[in-house]
C-alpha cells in the first residue's frame, strides 16, 4: 500500500471516530510514521512497509480513542519550535503563544526606546526572564529563542514537567534557558537570595 491509500484508509477511520479535522490528522499521523512532511507524501506517495503500517494503526487506534493529537504524535510546534508533549504536561493553547508573542513584543518596546515595560535592567543582553509553572517549557523557550541574549528561567513543581522542558531545550538547541524543579519561586532561592521578583525583568505564567 502507498502513502495516500494509508491516507484515505486513516482518514475514513478518524471520520467514522467522530475527529472532525480528519483529512489534517489522517496527512500528520501518516507523515509523522513515515518520517516526511505533507509536502513529500503528496509528491512522493512512498510505499508504506508493514512495520510502519502497525504503527499507523496504533496511533489512529488512539487517537480514535479520543487521546489528543498532540499526545498521539507526542509533540506539537510552537512558535516555529518543535515541543514534545505528553501526559503530565499541558499541550500548549494558541492564546499561550499571544502570550509568549506579547512578552517579547513588551521587551523589545522597551529596548527601542519606548517606554512599555519598566525593566530593571538597562540593557536587552542584561534581560532576565522568569516563567513560573513552565510545564513543557515552551513559553520560556519561545522567549530565549526569540531573545537570545536574555537570561531565561522556568519552575514547575513537577518532576516530570522538569524533564519535558529539559529535553524541549535540548531538541531546539537553545542555550540560554534553566529550568528548576520546585513550587514558583522557591527554587530559585540559591541563584537569587534576595527577593527574586526584584531581579527579573519579565515573568510569565500560562
Amino acid at each position: 500500500m502507498n502513502a495516500l491509500e494509508k491516507v484515505r484508509k486513516v482518514r475514513e477511520s478518524l471520520e467514522s471516530s467522530g475527529i472532525e479535522d480528519a483529512d489534517r490528522e489522517a496527512e500528520m499521523i501518516v507523515s509523522h510514521c513515515l518520517g516526511t512532511d505533507r509536502i513529500h507524501l503528496y509528491k512522493d506517495n512512498p510505499p508504506v512497509p508493514d512495520i510502519v503500517t502497525r504503527e499507523i494503526d496504533w496511533l489512529v487506534k488512539r487517537r480514535s480513542a479520543r487521546e489528543p493529537l498532540q499526545y498521539v504524535l507526542g509533540y506539537t510546534e510552537f512558535r516555529g519550535l518543535k515541543i514534545k508533549v505528553g501526559p503530565g504536561v499541558l499541550i500548549p493553547r494558541p492564546e499561550t503563544e499571544l502570550l509568549a508573542e506579547e512578552a517579547v513584543k513588551a521587551v523589545k518596546s522597551k529596548a527601542s526606546g519606548a517606554a512599555a515595560l519598566p525593566l530593571h535592567t538597562s540593557h536587552l543582553s542584561a534581560l532576565r526572564i522568569l516563567d513560573l509553572c513552565t510545564g513543557s517549557g515552551c513559553i520560556a523557550l519561545a522567549l530565549a529563542n526569540e531573545l537570545p541574549d536574555a537570561e531565561v528561567y522556568g519552575t514547575d513543581a513537577s518532576g516530570d514537567a522538569i524533564g519535558y522542558a529539559r529535553e524541549n531545550a535540548r531538541l531546539n538547541n537553545i542555550r540560554n534557558v534553566i529550568f528548576l524543579e520546585g513550587s514558583l519561586f522557591e527554587p530559585l532561592g540559591e541563584t537569587f537570595p534576595s527577593d527574586a521578583t526584584s531581579v527579573f525583568d519579565v515573568i510569565t505564567s500560562n
